[in-house]
């Protein structure tokens, strides 16, 4: 084991809230993942553990450790160790496949549901293969105080680009930080209100309970592209503003047994990096409290919906507040933090959470075998007992469920109804609305 120094350092301000959640064991854990498919035979897990060893082991947010837990929880603050070099062969393993035609989501399904703590290791990566199943994968599991999505893309590229990809620059998308005015009072205020307001609880809102169930669906370019097109006007929407609109069909399809909630909404995270630190591996996330318009019955009306709402997060500049409220958080006590979590992550506030992590710019490729799909999701935290998660890798969108145990057929016919989504709002770009 690598001798780990004594050399302490507090989480940073974007860091803590994750942390906080594991020390004062609230509902979930702060583990979210991502999953590579991957084309012909599996490597020796020895050549992944050297590969995993030279290219993670100098980035010291993959050697980070947490400080055993105190005494009395409430006294001190949590603090991080920086050991001295990996140890691939604890946290990187083989994880072996049944056959069977489900057998990786279901291995995906039970390391998921396997728990982890930070003061032994932050992240595991494990090596799924199998003789009788075509092809392999690798499962990346990270505690989110260590990384965000668009970091563990970049640890990806850095693992599986070849030469100087593996390190290249990735141009950054800054959110636009709106200065004192008009815009940043209303944003404020509708932050306040989404606090003090009261969501609609769904059937799945609730504590998570044991093992995880993910389930997923795969969504072409070509098909996105022309759902973009969808919405009613000149202004096209974003990629991102096309998945929570299939993310609001989907549910409505799937709670159509019941009257439609009328209040429902999501957490959507938001990179927060300067367009100079767009290759930082760090926590360096925000989020949008989006409405999801389940009451409109026509794609094109649920996306012209998310896309004006979407537009008014961006103009009051709701990422930027809830940011900075989470680094004056981080200066008061523990127990500031610990709540700001717990109404954030509440049925009542945000419903759900919904993901969208942007794919490599280069296709990833592991040891000669190339990647063909990125699977992701965030954790279940709080009362939110449904996430989604979306990405790309190449031409090939993934759209991603995950649940708990319990709720593994609800996870079923949500990933089927957003693939039906994403088909609907393409249809719709063509069709007379």
């Amino acid at each position: 084991m690598p001798r780990t120094p004594p050399n302490p350092s507090h989480p940073a301000p974007g860091d803590l809230p994750f942390v906080v959640h594991e020390w004062f064991h609230s509902p979930g854990d702060p583990w979210f993942f991502v999953l590579v498919r991957l084309r012909g035979g599996a490597p020796e897990l020895t050549d992944l553990r050297e590969l995993v060893r030279s290219r993670w082991g100098p980035v010291p947010r993959m050697r980070l450790r947490a400080g055993p837990t105190p005494t009395g929880r409430r006294r001190g603050r949590p603090r991080w160790f920086v050991a001295d070099e990996l140890d691939p062969e604890r946290q990187v393993v083989a994880a072996p496949l049944a056959p069977g035609p489900d057998a990786l989501r279901e291995r995906v399904g039970e390391l998921l549901g396997d728990p982890l703590r930070s003061t032994v290791a932050t992240w595991r990566l494990y090596l799924l293969s199998g003789p009788e199943v075509d092809g392999f994968a690798v499962l990346l599991r990270v505690h989110h105080a260590v990384a965000d999505g668009v970091s563990v893309i970049r640890l990806l590229e850095r693992l599986m680009g070849e030469g100087a990809e593996a390190g290249a620059p990735w141009p950054g998308g800054a959110v636009r930080r709106v200065p004192p005015g008009p815009a940043s009072v209303r944003g404020v205020l509708a932050t306040v209100a989404g606090v003090l307001g009261r969501n609609s609880r769904l059937s799945f809102n609730g504590r998570p309970g044991d093992g995880r169930h993910p389930a997923w669906v795969t969504v072409s370019a070509q098909t996105v592209r022309a759902a973009r097109h969808a919405a009613p006007g000149t202004a096209r929407p974003t990629v991102n503003d096309v998945y929570l609109a299939a993310v609001s069909g989907a549910l409505r399809t799937v709670l159509a047994d019941r009257p439609i909630p009328g209040r429902v909404a999501a957490l959507v995270p938001v990179d927060m990096r300067a367009a100079d630190e767009a290759s930082r591996i760090g926590n360096v996330v925000s989020f949008f409290r989006i409405p999801l318009p389940l009451t409109e019955s026509h794609p094109r009306a649920r996306l012209a919906r998310v896309r004006v709402e979407t537009a008014r997060a961006k103009s009051i500049g709701q990422a930027a507040i809830a940011r900075t409220t989470i680094e004056v958080a981080a200066r008061l006590p523990l127990v500031v933090t610990r709540l700001a979590d717990l109404i954030t992550m509440s049925a009542g506030y945000a419903n759900t959470t919904c993901t969208n992590i942007p794919g490599p710019k280069t296709p990833l490729v592991l040891l000669g075998r190339p990647a063909v799909e990125l699977i992701a999701a965030p954790p279940l935290m709080g009362s939110q007992n449904v996430v989604f998660g979306f990405t790309s890798h190449g031409d090939t969108f993934t759209a991603g469920v995950t649940t708990d145990r319990a709720h593994r057929a609800l996870a079923d016919r949500l990933a089927r109804a957003l693939g039906t989504e994403f088909e609907k709002l393409a249809a719709a770009a063509t069709a007379p609305y």
